[in-house]
């Protein structure tokens, strides 16, 4: 008997609350068709009434439920984001921790005519003498900070762009960084159409971007340095005597552990080609 009272008091406490909404939706009708100052402030004052908590007793309806969803939706594009951008030479990632640490003193010195870091003057700022601090990490660019401030910021970094210099004048080479962009991304998935292991034909959206020339040993990330590979070549790649190399126009040579090697070509593309009228053959 109890059971029945509670489910009545459910059912009934739910149907007071569609009542309220029906309620508060006909107001809110009334509201818009409504034209002059005299109804747009009744809007306003039931917009108001609406926002306000519901009686201490009393169970909020579902209109008041949604005023605060209102209120955090209003301030959700209100966030603000820091973006901070840090040059940490890798002479002095290779540095002892405990030289960093240590409240090691550096020579700051000027930049040179290629933009090269001063340092004690016989080194060129690279560090590269028995004595002779490596350059310290610079934020935007511009201001010096100490090593381990440089490794607090820059761990939570989701990727870094490398910088290739030239080793005497310091000009810059190239910048690149190990994961591919999003348009690189789909000029490979284009290109490939599959994984790229002779015989392998498992569709490209479902493989790996692997460095043909590993990016630990300076190899690029770009198109001819990049293919497809499905987990199964990929890790066949890496921890197999078989090796890869990637030749002009997207060919890849595979060479097996016995030595043969095999060629994969990229798949032909689903195009038309044109040839020029004086060289094309008459259609019958």
């Amino acid at each position: 008997m109890e059971a029945m009272v509670d489910a009545t008091d459910s059912r009934m406490a739910m149907l007071a609350d569609l009542i309220a909404s029906l309620e508060s939706a006909e107001s809110t009708l009334r509201g818009i068709r409504g034209r002059g100052t005299g109804r747009r402030g009744d809007r306003v004052a039931q917009s108001a009434a609406s926002d306000r908590p519901a009686p201490r007793g009393e169970a909020p309806t579902a209109h008041d439920r949604r005023a605060p969803q209102r209120r955090s939706h209003a301030t959700a594009g209100l966030e603000i984001r820091g973006r901070v951008e840090i040059t940490v030479p890798v002479t002095t990632l290779m540095s002892d921790d405990a030289d960093s640490a240590g409240g090691a003193t550096f020579s700051f010195g000027t930049r040179g005519e290629y933009g090269t870091p001063g340092g004690c003057g016989t080194c060129g700022g690279f560090g590269t003498r028995d004595g002779c601090p490596p350059p310290p990490p610079e934020l935007d660019g511009r201001v010096p900070i100490d090593t381990e401030t440089a490794r607090f910021l820059a761990g939570s970094a989701s990727g870094w762009d490398r910088v290739l210099t030239h080793p005497i004048t310091g000009g810059l080479l190239a910048v690149d960084r190990y994961r591919p962009s999003k348009h690189l991304r789909r000029r490979l998935r284009a290109r490939d159409q599959r994984c790229r292991f002779p015989g392998c034909g498992i569709a490209a959206r479902k493989c790996d971007l692997d460095h043909n020339d590993a990016a630990s040993t300076g190899g690029a990330t770009k198109h001819s340095n990049l293919a497809d590979f499905c987990r199964r070549h990929h890790v066949l790649k890496h921890r197999t005597p078989w090796h890869v190399a990637q030749q002009s126009g997207g060919i890849l040579e595979w060479t097996s552990p016995t030595g043969r090697v095999y060629d994969d070509r990229p798949p032909a593309q689903n195009t038309v080609c044109f040839t020029e009228a004086g060289r094309a053959r008459a259609p019958f």
